[in-house]
């Protein structure tokens, strides 16, 4: 069964109606190709290869990495954009999407591909294992954090009290300790 792409684009529902050994085959690299192979010229993603796409999409579904696709369109985007300055070329649109798309045909399944691929994903964890440090700086502090609550009721103070803790046991514990 193949997925069918209308203007809004793929048409999941169809799709997941029919719950076939096939459709639950079906890998997301897959899709991907299908959609690269049937989308219309002018609403094709012209910087990203079918491979490249659908490693990072993968990578977002089995490894949960979030910032996978983000880091790879980033990647590319950087590349093309050198690439284009370094071959100087004329400002027209028609220009343009012509490099565009030599460069991306030139690469197209080769091992360049591949290494953009991984690079994209390790600036995706760099970029993920940045935010959980500040994360978890922030949720290790002992500083009092700046919260802010806004309320309409009127601000009461309650009276602070020490709580009972982990200080120590009592008289009563230590008296049974010295006794054993």
């Amino acid at each position: 069964m193949r997925a069918r792409f209308t203007e809004e684009g793929m048409d999941f529902e169809a799709l997941l109606s029919h719950p076939t050994s096939e459709v639950l085959q079906l890998r997301v690299e897959d899709l991907v190709k299908e959609y690269f192979q049937t989308a219309e010229k002018n609403v094709r993603l012209s910087l990203l290869t079918e491979q490249g796409m659908g490693k990072a999409v993968q990578e977002f579904v089995d490894k949960e990495e979030k910032d996978a696709i983000e880091e790879l369109i980033n990647y590319q985007l950087e590349k093309t954009q050198r690439y284009l300055r370094e071959r100087r070329v004329e400002a027209t649109e028609e220009k343009i999407d012509e490099e565009i798309r030599q460069f991306r045909d030139s690469k197209r399944n080769t091992a360049e591909e591949d290494e953009e691929v991984q690079e994209a994903i390790i600036r995706a964890k760099a970029h993920r294992g940045r935010s959980d440090s500040v994360r978890d700086d922030d949720i290790l502090s002992d500083e009092p954090a700046d919260i802010a609550v806004e309320s309409d009721e009127e601000s009461t103070s309650a009276p602070t009290v020490r709580g009972r803790g982990r200080g120590s046991r009592g008289q009563l514990a230590r008296s049974m300790a010295e006794a054993m």
